[in-house]
This record gives structure tokens, sequence and C-alpha cells, in this order.
């Protein structure tokens, strides 16, 4: 049996898309109540679209249920960033130094189509779609390391990160788009060490990035 493709977003995916660049742009303020049948209202739909809405991204790490079993925007703070990005510091550089080795002309060329897509979408400030590429980029170079234990922690570590992107802080996009395309190049010629020491970089300037504007916003 064959199926058609579907031509339209099931009711729930648009609402998950819209909660998650409401949180994403702090649109929803971290520890902000979501109640279902206000945003099923606000939506136009039943609570059915928004509940499984809410379901993913309590398993992304988005929202979580508090004691009354209400839904609320997770609270993010200077300790989450300082074990989600060293973590990240000790893990992907090892991962992005081991994949290398396996990587194709066609899996160098895959990460340059990401990577110009990822310019063309800071340049015209669309910081949602430019986060998705962000992550597709950094899971597609993981997952040529070919360490599926090491892919699962770093996934795990990515898991609901998207409150801690820095890349709504002023002048983050544009340096992200730099140590990409430095990134991109060193892979390409294949330099371990330089790919290794980008990285750590690249992660450690989103780290100091988000501190200093969480650091402001709590002022």
């Amino acid at each position: 049996m064959s199926f058609s493709a579907l031509k339209k977003e099931t009711l729930e995916t648009r609402v998950y898309q819209e909660l998650r660049s409401a949180i994403i742009k702090r649109r929803l303020a971290h520890g902000e109540r979501l109640i279902q049948d206000v945003l099923a209202t606000q939506f136009g739909t039943s609570r059915i679209p928004v509940r499984d809405a809410l379901k993913r991204l309590e398993a992304e790490g988005l929202v979580t249920v508090d004691e009354r079993g209400s839904y609320v925007v997770s609270v993010f703070g200077s300790a989450d960033i300082e074990e989600v990005y060293g973590l990240r510091m000790v893990l992907e550089p090892y991962a992005a130094g081991n994949a290398i080795e396996h990587m194709s002309a066609g899996d160098f060329e895959e990460l340059a189509r990401i990577e110009q897509e990822m310019s063309t979408m800071a340049a015209q400030q669309d910081i949602e779609r430019y986060v998705h590429l962000n992550q597709a980029f950094h899971m597609a170079l993981y997952e040529f390391s070919r360490q599926r234990r090491l892919i699962a922690m770093i996934k795990g570590l990515w898991s609901g990160l998207a409150p801690l992107t820095p890349i709504a802080v002023p002048g983050q996009l544009e340096r992200s788009v730099g140590e990409h395309h430095a990134l991109l190049q060193a892979l390409r010629e294949k330099r371990r060490d330089d790919v290794e020491e980008l990285l750590r970089t690249h992660i450690q300037h989103a780290r100091l990035s988000l501190e200093a504007h969480l650091e402001t916003q709590e002022r």
C-alpha cells in the first residue's frame, strides 16, 4: 500500500512550532504558565493539538510540569549554562576531530550547503531558521564520527538547548556565521587540531555571550 504525501502540516505541528518559536525568541518568559484552554482558544483549536504540542516541548526540555500538573516554560540559569556548555566543550571537539577521518567529498558538500543557507538566514535575520540550521550543521558533523554513544550524549545535551542559545544576543549571529565558515574550511583541509580548537572557541564564545546576556536580564 502506498500513501500520498501530506500537503498540510497537522494542527499539533503548527501549534508546536509557534510555541517553540515563542520560547526561543523569549516572547514567552521563563517560568510562565501555559494553560491549555487559553492556548486552545488563542490558536482556535481544541485542547488535543495543544496538549500534544506541549508534550513534544516537554520532551525537548523546553517546558516542564510543575507540582500542580501545569505546564510552564522551563527556567534556565547560570548553573545550566555552565553544565551544558562545559560538557559540550569536551565532547563536541572530540567528535568533530574523529569525524574528519570518515568524511567523504559528499559529506563536506552537505556541510557546505547547510553553512551557506545559514549565512543566508543570518542576512535575513531569520533567527528561528538559523537555530534549526545550526543544529543540523553540528549534528551532521558529529554523525560522521560514527560513534553512536558519543553522538547520543551530544544529542542529549542539545535536547532542550533552545532556551540556552545565544543567537539572539546582539552581535552573536554575525560571529557565529564567521566561526562556522572557518570551521568548515579547517574541516575541508583536514586540520584536526584547528577543527577542535575552533569548535572549543565557538562553544566558549556562545557560552560567554549567553552568560553576559543572562546577567544583564537579571539586573
